[in-house]
């Protein structure tokens, strides 16, 4: 990490920021397929070196799927520590990954969160880092919290059931473990801990005839216990992963998709006013708004006045098949008279040009003259005040770093939400495992009735 934060930060462009992060991301993951998790370690705390914020202009503002980025790395860089046997750093990781996605509840002085699903899994795997460390006390809380947020998930009782068995607390473990059986009675994690902790009648051929069918290695984790076992960390990748985060983030633009809070005011503040300019002068409140002065925050009026446009065209839409087909015909009439627009404008500009060719080549024999008769010395002065000019200007924007801000841009108000194609939370295990399958009856047809 020292070698990386001596590296300096060369990047002029945010296409040459996105190339980079792209392609140290699929790195990255490609070594973590393949178990090097010495180079996933490093990879990521290499994109999390690309991508602070300390590189970029002080009014940039990372698009929204950064946060997500940034949860998931940290997450993985969280699970490479502790393949290696660092807990202390994964629980720095994870800890950051939870501080990502808190979100403080308006109105609350104790300092409140707001829960999430994206939470449950964070506190699963730093409830193991804890215990790993040796802080049982903080490895409870965080056992207590991942029930509370999904407490009819059988996989949260078999964490908390972990930490009671590490902490020579087998009543409660077992307790959990029922719970989890009621949940779902074929759980094979809980199986294999009630196994293992001598609490079930099952025959070693059938538990281990139940684990074979779900692709898993019964030969490495098949005594794991609690979280102190050494082979705990395999144990929660294969049985455990319904408590994983999946990398749903495989490509990022860390371009903006929004003007900087900071450009939108200088806009707002330099668009004509066409009433009277003073000092107290207000503007006209939006209806369900309250009104603002001049002097407050530009970005509020930007924010009603997007939004009172995004709801005069929600309300304007079509209800039947005549309204549609009449606005069809006024896009079409309003788009052949924009490219009949166009069409003028270049037409007009191609006849300036053959104008301005005619002009420079009827002048061509003149300038020849006078490029003859002019001094070389004069030619050269002038030559070396253009050199020196140009070389201070590329050192002037040697450390400048260049960001495309989208210029028209609306607050988005209605957003259609994707459900069929959105990546889920939990994902399928690694190569080789598989999902438990059940055998559906065929259920049997009555005959028909003469």
């Amino acid at each position: 990490m020292d070698k990386m934060v001596k590296r300096s930060w060369k990047f002029k462009s945010m296409d040459e920021v996105n190339t980079a992060v792209n392609m140290s991301l699929k790195t990255t993951m490609f070594n973590e397929r393949c178990r090097r998790w010495e180079k996933v370690i490093g990879g990521y705390r290499h994109l999390l070196w690309m991508v602070d914020r300390k590189h970029f202009p002080e009014d940039y503002e990372p698009p929204a799927a950064f946060q997500m980025f940034m949860y998931e790395i940290y997450y993985h860089l969280a699970v490479a520590y502790q393949h290696v046997g660092k807990h202390k750093q994964a629980t720095t990781e994870l800890t950051n990954a939870i501080d990502i996605v808190s979100i403080p509840k308006n109105g609350c002085l104790a300092g409140c969160m707001t829960n999430s699903c994206l939470m449950t899994p964070i506190y699963a795997r730093r409830a193991f880092a804890h215990a790993k460390s040796g802080d049982m006390a903080l490895a409870k809380k965080d056992a207590e919290k991942t029930v509370v947020l999904d407490n009819r998930n059988p996989d949260v009782y078999c964490i908390r059931a972990l930490f009671y068995s590490a902490n020579n607390n087998e009543k409660h473990a077992k307790k959990d473990l029922e719970l989890a059986l009621n949940f779902n009675s074929s759980h094979n994690c809980t199986l294999m801990l009630l196994r293992a902790l001598n609490m079930t009648e099952i025959s070693p051929f059938q538990h281990l005839q139940e684990i074979i069918k779900q692709g898993a290695d019964p030969n490495s984790y098949m005594n794991v216990n609690s979280f102190t076992h050494p082979c705990m960390v395999e144990f929660f990748d294969k049985m455990l992963f319904g408590l994983s985060v999946p990398h749903t983030i495989t490509h990022i633009d860390l371009t903006p998709d929004k003007p900087s809070k900071k450009s939108m005011e200088n806009e707002a503040q330099s668009r004509p006013n066409s009433r009277p300019s003073s000092s107290r002068s207000q503007v006209e409140p939006f209806r369900c708004g309250t009104p603002v002065t001049s002097e407050q925050n530009k970005s509020s009026l930007r924010r009603r006045k997007d939004y009172g446009a995004a709801l005069q065209k929600h309300l304007s839409r079509p209800k039947t098949s005549t309204d549609y087909f009449e606005n069809f015909k006024k896009e079409r009439k309003l788009k052949a008279i924009q490219d009949d627009i166009k069409r003028r404008a270049a037409s007009a500009d191609m006849k300036s040009r053959a104008q301005t060719s005619s002009m420079k080549s009827s002048g061509t024999s003149r300038v020849l003259a006078a490029t003859k008769t002019t001094n070389f010395e004069a030619q050269f002065k002038t030559d070396k005040h253009n050199k020196e000019n140009e070389e201070f200007d590329f050192d002037s924007k040697k450390n400048k770093f260049i960001m495309n801000m989208p210029t028209s841009y609306s607050i988005p108000v209605f957003q259609a939400t994707n459900i069929k194609e959105a990546p889920r939370m939990y994902y399928k295990p690694w190569k080789g495992d598989k999902l438990p399958v059940a055998e559906l009856t065929k259920r049997q047809t009555t005959p028909v009735f003469y």
